[in-house]
Parts: structure tokens; C-alpha cells; sequence
């Protein structure tokens, strides 16, 4: 009984140590050697940080149309900023699978897209104030003034 229990023991001892394995490097059949952190690099530079600068490139093209629909209101301009508005949203929808972690955690993303919007604070502010300052916008909540209400 001794024996069975030790033997136990040591099988369980064996696998908790390959299990717990730390290099996280694994070897295929053919001795070709798959690093972990490489993977993790190679998305962060492949896929999440473009995408993101994408994003912010979308975003500062439209922050400069609606400037442009400032200065002049045409209809030209407003249908101008209606698509640069949709290709925004559909580049930050791409960034959407990145908000894990510390990155949720800073809450950017209600900042950014928080939905659903409330319509009726917007027409009130924009009632109430014969000039929109940027006190009136700073105190409006992110449901009033995100990407999802400036649509």
C-alpha cells in the first residue's frame, strides 16, 4: 500500500513539474521550436498595434472633416463627415477585440463607443446653450458625446 501511495505521489510530482514547465517553448515532431512570446510579439505588432493606429488615423481625419463642417456647413461637407463617421466606426469595431485586460480595465472604450446614446440630452444641451463651450461638452456624459452620438 506504501508503494502504490509513493508511486502515486511521485507520478503526480512528475507531471506537476511538466506541466509547470516555465520556458514556454514547445518542440514539434520535426524539432522546430514554437516560442510563446514570439506568437505574443508578433500579434502586438502584426495586428494590434495597426489596427489601432488605424483607428487613430480614422479618428483624426474625422475630428478634421467636422472642422471643416464647422467652418463650412454645406451639404457637401456634412455628407463628407457621414462617411468619414462610418469608416471611424468600422475601424474602431476592429479594436474592439483588443480591450482586455489593463487595456478595459483604463474604460477608454465607454469613452469612445458608449452605447446606447441618449438623444434627447443632446437636444436639450443643445437647446438650452446659445453657445456650446467646452465645459458644456466636458460635463456631458459619454452617451452624449461618443462616436455612436455624434452620429
Amino acid at each position: 500500500m506504501r508503494k502504490v501511495k509513493f508511486l502515486s505521489i511521485l507520478f503526480l510530482a512528475i507531471l506537476f513539474v511538466i506541466a509547470c514547465n516555465n520556458d514556454d517553448t514547445t518542440n514539434d515532431n520535426n524539432g522546430n521550436v514554437f516560442i510563446v512570446q514570439e506568437l505574443l510579439n508578433d500579434e502586438v505588432n502584426n495586428q494590434i498595434l495597426p489596427t489601432i493606429a488605424n483607428f487613430v488615423n480614422q479618428a483624426n481625419t474625422f475630428k478634421s472633416i467636422i472642422d471643416t463642417y464647422i467652418d463650412d456647413p454645406t451639404e457637401a461637407n456634412l455628407s463628407a463627415a457621414r462617411n468619414q463617421w462610418e469608416n471611424t466606426a468600422i475601424d474602431y469595431e476592429k479594436t474592439y477585440a483588443y480591450h482586455i485586460g489593463e487595456v478595459r480595465d483604463q474604460f477608454l472604450h465607454i469613452a469612445i463607443y458608449n452605447w446606447p446614446i441618449n438623444p434627447n440630452i443632446i437636444e436639450i444641451t443643445i437647446d438650452n446653450n446659445a453657445e456650446i463651450t467646452q465645459q458644456i461638452i466636458d460635463d456631458l456624459s459619454t452617451r452624449s458625446k461618443s462616436l455612436p452620438a455624434s452620429e
